[in-house]
């Protein structure tokens, strides 16, 4: 037997010029839109969303700690690297060394912070590889499964990147990032269907990306994917549009009943009720209800939910009640297990009452 194994690959690391480094517009932090974004937009928008003043002080404070290298990939057009892994780091590197570059009203703090600086930052340790791809095994490890993970829709996002750019399987990206196939899918399946529903439905989906992982929930919920003509068990290619263009009504309700919007507040108070939010998609007349009084709890009384309810707390006094007997005569002599029966006794008589089943 061959019990030889392949030895990973060391990669050492240099030191290059901050000057030489540059933003990475394909990270999945960016928010939509900034595919072709140049230098100093990305820069503005790192410093205005992404809260990089801390990282400035640590930068400011203590330098650049040789034990996090930026991850690169070298630039096909010019005498420098992307940086693929650590952005935040390197934007509030840029903004210490040139606060003018800030955004006009985070400009004063970061002047101050330069100023104060003990230490001037030329160059920075960097890995660099060859390809993107080959960093996404570490990227996968860091941000979907390991100890800094992103936020679900940045999740979501990175997902479709691999599968629509590498065509790959969701059983071979989860391989590569250290995931599993079914998780990979629900991440690329909510986010295709926002972006459909952003791109072909028109429909704004900017408090939808902010619970993402709501929508991740909704999905594996039978009726609610039947509401909106979503089928999961279909290829990669199809799923990069999930949902048919008759589904754009049903999926601007469901995000609507979710989510919200500016004028109206969302019918699902708790996303711990998306089962009950199913139950009542799969009833047109507690549907038709939910459209016009944006109740979920009527609606969920008008597709039975309250019988479900009352089913289910029956069939838990009933289990409780079998677990009682063998106790009960261990303790029948104990005043607060029988002031219990009665409580129990009282109560139970008025349900025999209401069925006349005394």
């Amino acid at each position: 037997m061959n019990n030889e194994h392949d030895t990973a690959p060391k990669r050492e690391v240099e030191w290059k010029r901050a000057n030489k480094l540059r933003l990475d517009s394909l990270n999945p932090r960016l928010p939509e839109g900034f595919e072709n974004a140049n230098q100093s937009a990305l820069l503005q928008v790192l410093a205005r969303d992404y809260d990089l003043q801390d990282i400035g002080h640590s930068l400011a404070s203590n330098g650049y700690f040789a034990e996090e290298p930026l991850v690169t990939i070298k630039s096909k057009n010019e005498d420098a690297w992307v940086v693929v892994e650590g952005n935040r780091r390197l934007a509030a590197l840029l903004l210490l060394g040139d606060p003018s570059r800030a955004p006009k009203s985070l400009r004063p703090a970061w002047e101050e912070l330069s100023k104060k600086r003990r230490f001037k930052i030329l160059e920075v340790p960097i890995l660099e590889y060859d390809r993107r791809e080959e960093i996404t095994p570490y990227l996968g490890f860091r941000h979907i499964t390991g100890v800094l993970e992103w936020r679900p829709y940045q999740k979501g996002r990175y997902i479709a990147q691999l599968v629509e750019k590498s065509k790959k399987s969701f059983f071979e990206i989860a391989r590569i990032i250290g995931s599993k196939a079914p998780t990979v899918r629900e991440h690329y399946v909510g986010y295709t269907l926002l972006r459909q529903a952003r791109d072909a439905f028109a429909i704004d989906t900017q408090r939808v990306q902010e619970s993402f992982g709501v929508l991740r929930r909704a999905l594996s919920d039978p009726s609610i994917r039947a509401f909106i003509k979503l089928q999961l068990d279909q290829s990669e290619k199809y799923l990069a549009h999930p949902l048919p263009k008759s589904a754009a009504a049903n999926t601007r309700e469901l995000l609507l009943w979710m989510f919200g919007d500016e004028q109206t507040e969302p019918a699902l108070k708790d996303s711990r009720r998306l089962s009950d939010l199913g139950m009542v998609l799969n009833s047109e007349v507690a549907c038709g209800v939910l459209r016009n009084t944006n109740n979920l709890d009527y609606a969920f009384e008008m597709a039975g939910g309250e019988e479900r309810r009352l089913l289910e707390s029956l069939n838990k006094a009933s289990y409780f009640l079998d677990q009682v007997l063998p106790m009960a005569l261990r303790h029948k002599k104990s005043k607060d297990v029988r002031d219990a029966v009665q409580r129990c006794n009282e109560t139970f008589k008025e349900v025999l009452r209401i069925f006349r089943m005394e």
